[in-house]
């Protein structure tokens, strides 16, 4: 009699854990689900950065860094972003992509965590200054007159042509459009026109665009003071 409640009692349990449960002559088994799978996180989980540029991401387990465990890593697009053994990260083209790191497991099931890696087009243009200024003396400075020369560069690896456009008619570069070649710097000079005796401020964009159309704009500001 003893022994028989106990069996009794040792199903009743079973029957709590595995939600046996009886619907119309019919028994479901409901199992409760649990992810018992490390959770492997890459830090940072999202990166952006120019094509040509290198960054490293970072496995975590379970918020840890990791300690003998070695990721095996990714790319969704090699055409866009390189990883190595050690998941440095390589933007190689414009674009987006996924890199994976996996750790395999005893288990049935592997730690995976992934990371948004997008590169952006290498810079067509640079400039060596943001802000200009020049004062002029009415009588004394010359006619024109001009600022001090800048220069653009094309980091890119495409030729470019450069254009210099002003928001003040008063003030226009010396020179037109300049074609350059990857890696060459040329000289702008801006003039000022004397006949205007006006103190102004205004906005030089520098455009820079490739053979394929892509263009990138760049902004001088420049501050003009009249003195009599």
């Amino acid at each position: 009699m003893k022994r028989a409640r106990g069996a009794a009692f040792a199903v009743l349990v079973l029957t709590g854990v595995l939600g046996l449960t009886a619907c119309d002559g019919e028994e479901v088994l409901d199992f409760l689900s649990v992810d018992l799978t490390p959770r492997l996180d890459l830090v940072p989980p999202a990166v952006s950065m120019r094509v040509g540029l290198s960054a490293p991401l970072t496995p975590r387990l379970e918020g840890t860094a990791l300690s003998g465990e070695i990721p095996s890593w990714s790319t969704s697009d090699p055409q866009v972003a390189t990883v190595d053994a050690a998941g440095n990260v390589t933007c190689v083209g414009p674009g987006t992509a996924t890199i994976t790191a996996l750790i395999d497991q005893s288990g049935p099931d592997d730690s995976v965590g992934r990371a948004t890696v997008t590169c952006l087009a290498p810079p067509l243009l640079e400039l060596d200054v943001a802000r200009l200024e020049l004062e002029h003396v009415v009588g004394q400075s010359g006619c024109p007159d001009s600022l001090e020369p800048f220069s653009v560069t094309n980091p890119g690896t495409v030729p470019v042509v450069v254009e210099v456009a002003s928001g003040n008619p008063a003030l226009r570069a010396s020179t037109g459009s300049v074609r350059l070649e990857p890696g060459q710097t040329a000289l702008v000079e801006l003039l000022f026109d004397c006949s205007t005796r006006t103190s102004f401020s205004t906005t030089v964009d520098v455009t820079a665009t490739a053979d394929d159309g892509s263009s990138e704009v760049a902004s001088v500001d420049v501050t003009v003071t009249i003195r009599d």
